[in-house]
């Protein structure tokens, strides 16, 4: 039974329905759940970011998102126990942007469902901290959708499961170590305190525990430890969240909270390409311009770029329409390595709204594809005798990784050049890996050296792959007794690809920029053997017809 028409099931339909022990409305809301004093919200945030109307559909059909594809969620919808955003109550967005009132009933008999069957198990991962505090947050920013104009049963039940969430965190946010990222379940605390009267103790502990987790992650040109612009996306928007709290309760919320609002803003936009979506680097999709475009607008974003990213380690080359986004940064440290690719020296590029350059993207469900998506091979880079730059252990941590990244700028009125190097393979094959890029011809003449160099020359000859993937609307072919490469962009412009050193080919790639589901693609390679102290690759890409 799908929940098309699930306003008009019976309570047997029900329990036959998405979840397991779905339950009915009457029979759930009994008073063996209700205090005998119980909580109401005074008040809740308004929520401004738009959701997927076309997930909270597929929902609303008995459908939803599972690492392998669309699956029916009927009788599974809480398995697996770590299914992403499942027990964090992220799917309430869709279904508010599905918007109507069988939306709004699904949402809650799916909440029941989940208090039925999880909630005083406290079984992890279920009742992790961070799940706890995301769980929390989605009750609360979307209290307005699912709550508000609920039964009194229902509100008591939610001010119920809202505050045992609160005592919760509470209580262990203290516990948990200091190098913990804790960042969103302070942040769900503070909003918990902020809603419910007399709650001071949990505005202290969130408040301490916001600031020490931004004084860990966010770094002072405004970007996030993980070097993600996803996950600082995602920050962002949960500090705001918690800033527009504080202002509809009249409260002064700590001055960093705004200093680190305006420098992440600024940060955040430093990834966004002409077409306003983010760039693809550590597990990052491009995410919603629309929401990146609101995000912007609440913390105070100048439109003006910035050129350079000191402390997250990335360099914006802009000339004409031409922008190209260089990672020239050292890895994280734990915890926070968890999104970050083996790529060190990936560049993207854009030529006005059209990508040409890309990297692979992310996965937002599957573990298995972020694994790949995370390799050196999924990044416009260089790899070397096919493996990653740095090692991706199982519990998803970096193991061996560069220990030495540096880099230069030379910027004049018509031209930039970035160099940066790694010593990434040094350990395993006692070589360094250096790129220059060089940006002229208003964006329309772009020059790159890698440089592969030892001490002495290998004892065996190392293979090499100097790789460029293309975005999927980029039309490629090689031309010149496969010399060359010609690459036409949708709008119809044509750029040319040279190089000298190596041998040229084309080679199948993917492309997973949003959604589920990779898109086929194709990916330019110069491959050949590293012999001597020092190789050289010298490529080019230049606009034809100008």
């Amino acid at each position: 039974m799908l929940l098309r028409n699930i306003s008009e099931l019976t309570s047997s339909q029900v329990l036959g329905g998405i979840a397991n022990t779905l339950g009915s409305l009457p029979s759930f809301f009994s008073s063996r759940h209700i205090e005998e004093d119980p909580v109401t919200l005074t008040q809740w945030p308004s929520y401004p970011w738009p959701g997927n109307s076309e997930n909270g559909s597929w929902l609303l059909s008995g459908l939803a998102q599972y690492p392998g594809g669309m699956k029916s969620a009927i009788n599974a919808f809480w398995e697996p126990l770590d299914a992403p955003g499942r027990h964090c109550f992220t799917w309430l967005s869709d279904l508010r942007a599905a918007g109507g009132d069988q939306a709004r009933q699904t949402a809650r008999l799916l909440i029941a469902s989940w208090v039925e069957k999880h909630s005083n198990k406290q079984a992890k991962p279920v009742w992790d901290i961070n799940c706890v505090g995301k769980r929390l947050s989605s009750l609360i920013l979307f209290y307005d959708f699912h709550g508000s104009s609920g039964t009194d049963s229902y509100q008591k039940i939610i001010g119920k499961l809202i505050t045992t969430h609160a005592a919760y965190l509470n209580k262990n946010l203290v516990l948990a170590r200091a190098s913990r990222d804790t960042l969103e379940a302070s942040c769900a605390l503070i909003l918990a305190a902020l809603c419910i009267p007399g709650k001071d103790q949990w505005l202290s502990t969130g408040e301490d525990i916001l600031i020490r987790n931004l004084k860990a992650q966010i770094l002072p040109d405004g970007g996030h430890a993980s070097r993600s612009p996803e996950r600082l996306a995602s920050v962002l928007r949960s500090m705001l969240d918690v800033r527009r709290m504080y202002k509809q309760t009249e409260l002064i919320y700590p001055d960093y909270i705004s200093d680190c609002i305006k420098r992440m803003g600024q940060a955040l936009e430093f990834f966004r390409y002409t077409d306003k979506s983010l760039a693809l680097f550590h597990s990052s999709q491009k995410g919603h311009d629309k929401v990146l475009d609101l995000i912007a607008h609440q913390a105070g974003a100048s439109k003006t770029s910035l050129k350079t990213l000191s402390d997250m380690g990335f360099e914006r080359l802009s000339q004409g329409r031409t922008v190209i986004l260089f990672d020239t940064g050292q890895m994280p440290v734990w915890p926070h390595d968890t999104l970050s690719s083996a790529a060190p020296l990936a560049f993207e590029m854009a030529y006005g709204k059209e990508r040409m350059i890309v990297n692979c993207g992310a996965h937002p469900l599957s573990p298995e594809w972020n694994v790949a998506l995370r390799g050196t091979a999924a990044h416009s880079t260089v790899t070397l005798d096919r493996k990653n730059a740095a090692e991706i252990r199982d519990d998803g941590h970096l193991g061996r990784k560069p220990r030495q990244i540096s880099s230069s700028r030379d910027e004049k009125k018509n031209s930039i050049l970035v160099e940066a190097s790694h010593n990434g393979y040094q350990t395993i094959n006692g070589l360094t890996h250096k790129r220059r890029l060089y940006l002229a011809q208003r964006g329309q003449d772009l020059r790159g050296e890698d440089i592969l160099s030892g001490e002495s020359p290998p004892l065996e000859a190392i293979d090499y792959a100097v790789r460029f993937h293309l975005h999927p609307r980029v039309k490629v072919l090689l031309v010149r007794d496969e010399t060359e490469a010609l690459l036409t962009l949708p709008s119809g412009t044509g750029w040319r690809f040279q190089q000298e050193g190596g041998i040229l080919s084309l080679e199948e790639s993917i492309y997973l920029d949003e959604g589920y589901q990779p898109v086929k693609t194709s990916q330019i390679v110069i491959s050949g053997k590293a012999k001597d102290e020092n190789t050289i690759i010298k490529w080019a890409l230049q606009r034809e017809g100008v």
